[in-house]
This record gives C-alpha cells, sequence and structure tokens, in this order.
C-alpha cells in the first residue's frame, strides 16, 4: 500500500496544477495479472481540458445481477468553450496494458452527446483512437482490441518505456453546442490469450498462370484461430495478387495466389492480434507460356457513359506452341462480366488493338491465350451496338445503329459491349490478368466555383527542383487524371520566419508551372505569426522579426510565381488538443495581419490576391465571432474551417459531419457572414489495417463528399493525395490517408474520387433524408456536355451488413444506377407508374426498387434527352477532337 501511494504522489507533483489529471493505479504485480483473467477498471479520476466543476462527475455503485460495478457520470455545458474534452482518464502500468486483449465497458449518452471517444496512449506508441456510437435510449456494450491498437509503435520500444504507465480516456467534446455528458460502467480488460505463433517454409514454389495456395500453419496453446492480413514485396515486374485477408482452417491458412511473373516473390504475413510476423519467398515455375499483359496509358480518362478504348500490348515468353488469338475480357470489382472480345495475338502483342472500358471503375483485365486463329471468323464493326438503360447477357459484335441527330458521340446513353466466347475445342496455352483503373472524365466548361473538391500536398512544397520535376510531376498528373484541380501547399512557418531565403526561388516558379500546367488552381497556406510577434513588428520592435520575415517571405513567393497563383490562406495555428492553455488573438492583432498581409501581396504583382481565412480544428465559436466581423470580413473573400478530426473507425453519417457543418453554418447566418463562402477541410479517413481497408475508405470518401455537398459546403479539401509509407504494421495510421499509394498506384478512394466529382459536380441539392437504416441525398442536376439534366439520388445503408431497398419514380428517358466504384446496380423490381393526377406533376413511365447496402449507390434519372443542344457542348466536343479553342474555365474562387 506504501509504495502505491508514493506513485500516487509521484503522479500527483508530476500534473502540477491540473486539477483534473487521473492517478487511477492497478496495485497489481505483473504475477498478478497473469494469473488474472479480468482486471476491473473500478478507480476513475475525472479528466477535463475546461473549467468544469466537480459536481458534473459523480461515481455510485450499481449491481448488476451477481455482479457488482461502479457506475460513472459526467455532463457539464460545454457550449460556450471550442476544444473542451469531459470524461473520465485511467492510468494503468504499461505491461497490464499489453497484456490485456480487450476493453470492455457499457456506455450511455446523456445530453447533446453522439459519440464517445476512447484514447489509448502509450509510451513509444502512436496514440490511437476509438469511437464508439453513444444512445440515449439505453446502455450498449463495446469492445475494444487494445492489443491491435498499440501494434504500433513509433519507435522501438525501451526498457524504460516498460516501466511507464499507459493512459485509457474516455471522453467527448462539445462538437454539438449544449449539455454534453456520458455515463459509464463496468468497465473491465480482458487478459490476452497465449501469443501466436506461426511456421512457414522458407521456400515455397508455385506454377505460373494457375491459382495456387500458399499455407501458414499457427501454433497456439488453445484451440487455433486467427485473422490476419497479407502483404507482398515485389518489384515493378515480379506482382503477385494477393486478397487482403487471409483466414485459417484447423490451424492452416490458405492464400490463394496468383503469380504473373516468375520470381522471386516475398510474401509476408502479419497477425494484428498478437504481432506475430513471417514470411516465404516464392518462386514461380516458368515452364509454360508466360502471358505479360499490361497497358501503357491505362490512366486514360474517359468520359462516363460513352466508352473509350485503351491499346493494351501482351508479352509471350517461352512455350512450345505458336499463340494465334487472344480472349481479352473485363470483369468489374464485383466480377460481373462487362465484355469478352477475340483479337490477334499478333496486334495485341504490337499494341494495335482496341479494347472496350464501357464504365470507369476498377476494371479486372483477363487474356487467355489460344492456339487456333479464333479472330479469322470475327471482325471488329466500325459501329458497336447501342443498348440505352441495360447491358446484355450476350450481343453479337456486326450489329450497327444509328444515333439521333441531337445526340453527339460523347452524349452516347448506354453500354456498348461486345461479347464473345471461344469455340469449346480451342487449345488454351497460357492466361493472365491485372487490374485496370478507368476514369470518369470532368466536364471541363463547369465553372470552377462549382467545383467541389480539393485535395492537400503537404510535402511538394518541400522538394527540391529534381524531386518536383519527378516525384511532383506525378503528383500533379495524377491529381489531374483523378479530377479535383483545387491543391492546396501548406508551409510550416518556423521555416519561413527563421530564413525567409530558405525556399529556393527558382523551385518556387518550377511549382507554379508544373501545376499551372496542368490545369491546377493552387492555394498557398501560410500560417500567421503570434499576435505578440506581430505588435512587436508593428511598432518597429528590433528584436521582434517574425513578423517582418513573413511578410518579407509573402512578398518573395508572390513575386516568383508572377500571377500563376492568387490565392493565399491565412491559416491560424493550430489549437492543442489536450491542454487548457489555448492561443488567442486580440481582434485588432488579427486585423492589422492580415490587412498587413493583403497589402504586400498586392503590391508584389499586377493582379490582386485572393486572401482566405483558415481556422484549424478545434472550432472556437467565441473566437470565430471575435474574429470575423473584423479582419475576415474586411480582407478575405472566403472562409476555410477545418472540422474535427473524424473518429477513424466511424463513417461521416456517425461523425456526424452533415450536423458539424450545419452548425457553422448557422454561427455564420447569425453574424451575417455567409455572403464569404465557405471551405471544408483538410478531412480524411485512413486505410490502416487497425481503421478498416482500402474500400471502406474509398466509401467513406464518397460519404463525406455527398454530405458536404447536401449541407451546401462549396469546397472540400482531401487530407492527402499519396501514402507516406508502406508497410503497415510499422508506420502509423495517419500515413495512409492518401488517394494513392506510396508508390503512386491509385487506390480505389482514387476512383471513388473521380466518380464523385463526375456525378456531384454543377448540382443542387434538394433534399437530405436519414434515418436509422437508410440515408438518401437528393440532387438537381445541371445540363453540361457530359450529362443530361435530371435528378441524382446517392443512397448507402448506415451500418455495415445491412441492406435496404429504395423505391423511385423513374422518368421515361430512363435512368442510369451504380455504386461507388462503377459496377452497374439493377433494379430489383419495375412497376408501371400511375398517370399524372395534375400538369405539375412530372411524368414518369416506370417505378423502379433498387438494392442499397453499406455501399453508396448512384442513381441518375434523366428526366428528359435534350432535344437540342447548348452551343458550348458542341464546342466541347470539337475541343475534344483536337480543334483550338481560346475558352477558359473563369473564376478565381
Amino acid at each position: 500500500m506504501s509504495i502505491a501511494w508514493a506513485r500516487l504522489h509521484a503522479l500527483a507533483r508530476g500534473v502540477g496544477a491540473k486539477p483534473f489529471a487521473l492517478l487511477c493505479l492497478f496495485g497489481l504485480t505483473v504475477g498478478q495479472v497473469a494469473v488474472a483473467q479480468r482486471l476491473t477498471l473500478d478507480h476513475f479520476m475525472p479528466f477535463a481540458d475546461v473549467a468544469i466543476p466537480l459536481s458534473a462527475f459523480t461515481s455510485a455503485p450499481v449491481s448488476v445481477g451477481p455482479q457488482k460495478a461502479v457506475r460513472y457520470t459526467c455532463q457539464a455545458d460545454l457550449q460556450s468553450t471550442g476544444a473542451s474534452f469531459l470524461g473520465f482518464e485511467a492510468v494503468v502500468p504499461l505491461r497490464d496494458l499489453e497484456q490485456a486483449s480487450e476493453l470492455r465497458f457499457f456506455s450511455r449518452a446523456l445530453g447533446q452527446s453522439k459519440f464517445l471517444e476512447v484514447h489509448v496512449l502509450a509510451p513509444d506508441c502512436s496514440p490511437a483512437e476509438y469511437g464508439v456510437k453513444l444512445s440515449p435510449d439505453g446502455w450498449v456494450e463495446s469492445k475494444i482490441r487494445l492489443s491491435t491498437l498499440l501494434a504500433v509503435p513509433t519507435s522501438p520500444p525501451s526498457l524504460k518505456a516498460k516501466e511507464a504507465e499507459g493512459r485509457i480516456r474516455f471522453l467527448v467534446r462539445n462538437v454539438f453546442p449544449g449539455p454534453n455528458g456520458f455515463a459509464l460502467e463496468r468497465v473491465e480488460l480482458i487478459k490476452a490469450p497465449p501469443p501466436l505463433k506461426l511456421v512457414c517454409p522458407p521456400e515455397t514454389t508455385v506454377p505460373l498462370q494457375t491459382d495456387a495456395s500458399l499455407l501458414l500453419r499457427i501454433e497456439t496453446g488453445d484451440a487455433p484461430r486467427f485473422s490476419g492480413k497479407i502483404a507482398c514485396y515485389t518489384s515493378a515486374r515480379n506482382e503477385v495478387l494477393l486478397p487482403a485477408e487471409v483466414r485459417a482452417d484447423k490451424g492452416v491458412a490458405h492464400v490463394p495466389l496468383f503469380v504473373r511473373t516468375p520470381g522471386p516473390h516475398t510474401v509476408s504475413f502479419y497477425e494484428p492480434e498478437s504481432g506475430a510476423f513471417t514470411s516465404a519467398t516464392l518462386y514461380g515455375d516458368a515452364r509454360g507460356l508466360v502471358v505479360r499483359l499490361s497497358v501503357d496509358e491505362f490512366e486514360k480518362q474517359q468520359s462516363l457513359i460513352a466508352p473509350v478504348y485503351v491499346a493494351p500490348r501482351i508479352k509471350l515468353e517461352g512455350g512450345q506452341s505458336i499463340p494465334q488469338s487472344v480472349l481479352v475480357s473485363a470483369y468489374d470489382h464485383r466480377g460481373q462480366l462487362l465484355l469478352s472480345q477475340i483479337v490477334s495475338a499478333a496486334a495485341l502483342s504490337a499494341g494495335q488493338a482496341k479494347i472496350l472500358i464501357p464504365l470507369p471503375g476498377l476494371v479486372e483485365m483477363r487474356a487467355h491465350v489460344y492456339a487456333e486463329p479464333l479472330h479469322l471468323s470475327r471482325r471488329v464493326p466500325n459501329i458497336f451496338p447501342l443498348h440505352v438503360g441495360s447491358r446484355p447477357q450476350d450481343g453479337a459484335t456486326t450489329a450497327a445503329v444509328a444515333l439521333p441527330d441531337e445526340v453527339t458521340t460523347r452524349l452516347v446513353g448506354g453500354y456498348i459491349v461486345a461479347l464473345e466466347k471461344p469455340p469449346t475445342t480451342a487449345t488454351l496455352l497460357g492466361e493472365d490478368r491485372f487490374a485496370l483503373w478507368a476514369f470518369a472524365k470532368v466536364p471541363r466548361e463547369v465553372r470552377l466555383p462549382l467545383t467541389l473538391f480539393g485535395i492537400d500536398q503537404p510535402d511538394v512544397a518541400r522538394m527540391d527542383i529534381v524531386d518536383l520535376s519527378k516525384q511532383g510531376r506525378k503528383l500533379f498528373a495524377w491529381q489531374t487524371r483523378i479530377g479535383p484541380i483545387w491543391a492546396r501547399f501548406p508551409y510550416d512557418l518556423l521555416d519561413i520566419v527563421e530564413n525567409p531565403n530558405a525556399y529556393s526561388w527558382p523551385r518556387v516558379q518550377t511549382l507554379a508551372k508544373e501545376a499551372k500546367d496542368r490545369g491546377l488552381r493552387c492555394i498557398v497556406d501560410v500560417p500567421v505569426p503570434d499576435s505578440a510577434d506581430v505588435a512587436a513588428s508593428l511598432s518597429q520592435n528590433e528584436r521582434a522579426t517574425t513578423f517582418s520575415n513573413w511578410l518579407k517571405w509573402l512578398s518573395q513567393y508572390r513575386r516568383a510565381v508572377g500571377d500563376k497563383f492568387r490565392i493565399f490562406a491565412l491559416r491560424l495555428p493550430d489549437q492543442p488538443t489536450h491542454s487548457r492553455t489555448r492561443i488567442s488573438y486580440p481582434s485588432d492583432m488579427l486585423y492589422l495581419a492580415f490587412k498587413s498581409a493583403y497589402r504586400t501581396l498586392d503590391s508584389a504583382g499586377e493582379s490582386s490576391p485572393s486572401l482566405l481565412a483558415v481556422f484549424p480544428p478545434p472550432f472556437d465559436p467565441a473566437e470565430f465571432k471575435a474574429h470575423l466581423p473584423n479582419a475576415v470580413r474586411d480582407w478575405t473573400e472566403a472562409q476555410l474551417v477545418g472540422l474535427y478530426t473524424p473518429l477513424p473507425q466511424a463513417s461521416p453519417d456517425d461523425n456526424h459531419i452533415g450536423e458539424q457543418i450545419d452548425n457553422i453554418r448557422s454561427l455564420l447566418r447569425k453574424h451575417d457572414l455567409l455572403k464569404r463562402p465557405l471551405w471544408i477541410g483538410p478531412v480524411a479517413w485512413s486505410s490502416h489495417p487497425l481503421y478498416g481497408t482500402e474500400l471502406t475508405q474509398a466509401n467513406y470518401l464518397v460519404r463525406l463528399y455527398t454530405i458536404a455537398a447536401s449541407a451546401k459546403a462549396i469546397r472540400v479539401f482531401w487530407a492527402d493525395l499519396h501514402d507516406r509509407a508502406q508497410n503497415p504494421w510499422e508506420n502509423s495510421p495517419a500515413n495512409f490517408c492518401g488517394l494513392l499509394d506510396a508508390d503512386f498506384r491509385p487506390k480505389p478512394a482514387a476512383i471513388a474520387c473521380n466518380l464523385a466529382l463526375f456525378m456531384l459536380t454543377s448540382t443542387k441539392p434538394v433534399a437530405a433524408q436519414t434515418t436509422d437504416t437508410l440515408s438518401v441525398h437528393t440532387f438537381d442536376i445541371e445540363l453540361h456536355s457530359m450529362r443530361w439534366p435530371g435528378k441524382l439520388y446517392v443512397a448507402w445503408t448506415q451500418d455495415e451488413g445491412t441492406s435496404a431497398t429504395l423505391r423511385l419514380p423513374i422518368s421515361p428517358a430512363g435512368c442510369y444506377a451504380f455504386d461507388y466504384l462503377g459496377a452497374q446496380v439493377d433494379p430489383i423490381r419495375v412497376e408501371e407508374a400511375l398517370p399524372p393526377t395534375s400538369a405539375k406533376d412530372e411524368p414518369t413511365t416506370k417505378i423502379m426498387t433498387f438494392p442499397v447496402t453499406h455501399e453508396p449507390v448512384y442513381i441518375w434519372d434523366v428526366t428528359t434527352i435534350p432535344r437540342r443542344l447548348p452551343k458550348h457542348v458542341h464546342d466541347h466536343d470539337r475541343e475534344a477532337m483536337g480543334a483550338s479553342t481560346n475558352s477558359e474555365p473563369g473564376g478565381t474562387q
């Protein structure tokens, strides 16, 4: 007991004057922890970063059946503060925390709280957050795998860290103004199972061009059970296709493989629950015919409905027979056949055969090489069959069709397919397959203010000229292909004020030229110096050079980029997350800082610059109110407000993104500031295995942009364009928020962003209906050269594994439905519609019922096909065919 009190006293001295730091000790030795199966946390202390009375925190014993537990309650009014947290904290020995596999507790919402945050903090480990939905109607049991959250060390664990304490925090914050709080009971740690031992043969031989299995044996003290993640380390030439998740049967994991090249390939296995790791080297058997299929211009953009062609190449090695024909097939990410076409092996080897890609999305291309000259009995027609509204299961490739006069070739409203089957007697020599990304071409004549999407590129501003000409050029090219035209470059204040000449101005000129040549609209994001530095510099204090160096840097940057960058964002410093000390600005100092920055930028070039005010999270309504009527309203043209960092395990719906935007808009409306456009960002979800998969990231991206568009946000920025690391189990989840991976290859989020940009551009929100099961957002589509006017429905179910149906009236022109990655969604039921009862009712011919799952689905009701297309449509078509044009998108915002 004396040792525990000594540690308690030491911790109390360490927290200083903070009255609400938690000092909770288990009081168990290592030996006792090893024997115990459950460790009950029954002593909590309140945690808060604002002055909240102790009466807001209560605890009382409660009996639940034969068990005894303690109920903790905290509730306070968090309406008037910005970065306020309220909750409980436990300090536990790190060894006890690492040996526990699960944290279990019951929670309930009090007041306006929507979700509960659980923060797990351990020395030498990345801070981990977990989100739990709170229910005001009853107690909800939650289970969190602690071993998974602590499996990402930021540095090698030290001996000293093993003796330190870990922290578990349960807290809510004032995302929603008003009384906030929650209640906890039956909080306990569950002892971890014995560590798993993985055994893998050091060398494994698998045949080429066939599905094989890699065996991983699991040895445990209990019954064999596990689930894990597979990754592979290969060069660009040696590729292995692997599933994202592996499960075992009776202690042996069967991993299906597809090897395209002989290798060698290194396949690694990581089990997140125990941290077990193993790897195997694969050597392929190359005795048969080796087929290597590739597409040089696979990132070529296309329009959504009118398909385009790609010219794949095939390389054949080995084998005794002479290949004559190749059957090329395309499947969507759901495995549904899109097309199959027989072409000459010689033409395909020369890259002269054109293969049709019907839709943007993730398309898997498969090539089957045959010995017979199958292509001699077939011919590729000049005009493919047109099928409006649905894709047939089979169709002849020789049929011809005439297009109506008012429909241009870029407005074909249907799917063009060629489905062929080889004879059953054909001799198959070899096969290959690879993933092909097809992108939707963003309408070029759409005005820039209507473009909702933007992307942050934090590392581009720090690249030298060599990296900028290589990696930077690739990043700009990929952003252009994906579609968002707004690029934001955040700078570090420390680099600017310590040495205004730290940045090479020829490199800045190169950055501006590369971005401008790609058609990107760039934003230079610079933080504002502290108010004390501003006051000292304005009073000509010789010791204070921060503000003067900052203005000098702005002037040099403006001259270096010429007229290529006209938008500068002035960012207030980030507020500390877990501290009661806040950075405050006197209103007059912020006003003078914005005024001085504007005049400096205006005098450095011919064009007047555009200034944005950036308010990073946490969002402080009181500070926002104090600053907006002065500096922001007088010297800026828009305001970019950062939302709270979303809980990575929770969807945008569960993070209440729409309600947060509505709160900000209501505050702007209250102070008559809605004339300033509202920008949101940066926001992102990670594809790290701790928080989901790459498909989950793409799913949440579509939801984010749909909710933001429905909430009338002018622009939303994604936090990063590419990942920062390759190995998830060795790096923080924050390094995996990009649309591209670390090798600049697109992830599913890239095509999801591209498709969402195409669908949500030039739309007007009409309604948003959200229930406990289904979310449906309705938009009106404006006419432009890539789409006809109509209505757009974006729908999804709230929880994973749930499904629902959506019944919609469809206009006579028909509709198109596809999911967030471009795969077609067919209606499950079609009914004849009733005639309209009045002249105001829109005519409908069908009532269709569509299936809706956790994956967002787009339903585009075309309403009416325009009889006469606007002039700019034909201009756009001529430009797409190579004709010159002098028109450029306008607008600075």
